[in-house]
């Protein structure tokens, strides 16, 4: 279940966008739409509306780029033209077996490559406070790389191609 989408400088979007997913329980009538996982609520539906030309669409390209990234199929990621930056920033928290986790990447447009991917376990507290546990990193523009769990995989995202993930 996705819970938060993250956009920054791709198609229109030239500062960073969000849509939290997370539910706030003040008001209990609306608890059928709401799915709860470790100390987490989560609104299982959502609508996006609004006047024309307010990017509805850019942001349905966007989550449709994500979700080609990550079945690595055509890719369809463009930086916004009006941005001096090249570097296209998307990333998706979801919920998978009652953990939350963050995928996080950095697509460069005018090199089609990318040059930065972070995975990570997000705990939640009872006060709501998140912490965040990275699984991987690995940002080809400081050459870091890091794996704590498992340092076959360290070693080998250094050598992995970049036009894909």
């Amino acid at each position: 279940m996705i819970a938060k989408i993250k956009i920054n400088n791709c198609f229109t979007f030239n500062k960073p966008v969000e849509l939290n997913l997370r539910a706030d329980m003040r008001t209990k009538r609306f608890s059928c739409n709401v799915y709860s996982a470790s100390n987490v609520n989560i609104i299982k539906s959502a609508i996006i509306y609004g006047p024309n030309n307010t990017g509805k669409t850019a942001f349905i390209s966007s989550v449709r780029a994500i979700k080609n990234t990550l079945l690595n199929e055509n890719i369809h990621l463009r930086s916004n033209i009006f941005n001096e930056s090249n570097i296209c920033e998307l990333g998706i928290s979801f919920i998978y077996n009652e953990k939350t986790y963050s995928y996080e990447f950095k697509y460069d447009d005018a090199s089609h490559e990318f040059i930065y991917e972070k995975m990570s376990e997000i705990n939640y507290e009872p006060s709501g406070k998140e912490s965040e546990d990275v699984i991987f990193e690995k940002n080809t523009m400081d050459k870091t790389y890091q794996c704590k769990q498992d340092k076959k995989l360290e070693s080998a995202l250094e050598i992995v191609s970049k036009d894909n993930i």
